[in-house]
């Protein structure tokens, strides 16, 4: 294995590696496998880069972040025009907080078995309260960059 000298040629090349990465995976929103590939850089080189080199590790991280923005914002997009299925998702990770969450159980005083308020019932509450946000979202004018 060649020795590491810093500035050296074996640090050059590791340097013109990650930034290939870096544009291969901003290319493919965030896909490691096919960044990798259009790369040609093995998967475990980019994870071993991911944990060594904390610059990468920033730009990779400001990168994926960027994806998630401009997916927040396509899904925005979709619960303002009243699509069912994307607001369910968003609130189910995004409004835990608030109740919103894949199976709620809700124990009641007094009940001697400590069984749960239906599924049915939760969703019936969690259906209106969506469609409450939904029409309050549409109202909502949509802020510049939308």
């Amino acid at each position: 294995m060649p020795k590491q000298v810093p500035g050296g040629r074996v640090e050059k090349e590791a340097t013109i590696r990650k930034e290939r990465l870096l544009k291969a995976l901003k290319k493919h929103n965030g896909l490691i496998s096919f960044a990798c590939k259009a790369a040609g850089t093995h998967p475990s080189t980019y994870y071993e880069y991911l944990a060594k080199d904390e610059k990468f590790a920033q730009a990779v991280g400001e990168l994926k972040e960027g994806v998630i923005d401009i997916v927040e914002s396509c899904l925005m997009k979709s619960i303002k025009a009243g699509e069912y299925v994307p607001a369910m998702f968003y609130l189910k990770c995004q409004a835990k907080k608030r109740g919103f969450i894949e199976k709620q159980e809700i124990k009641l005083s007094g009940d001697k078995d400590n069984s749960a308020v239906p599924d049915s019932v939760v969703s019936v509450a969690l259906a209106a309260i969506l469609e409450q946000e939904r029409k309050r979202l549409a109202s909502t004018p949509p802020e510049d960059g939308e």
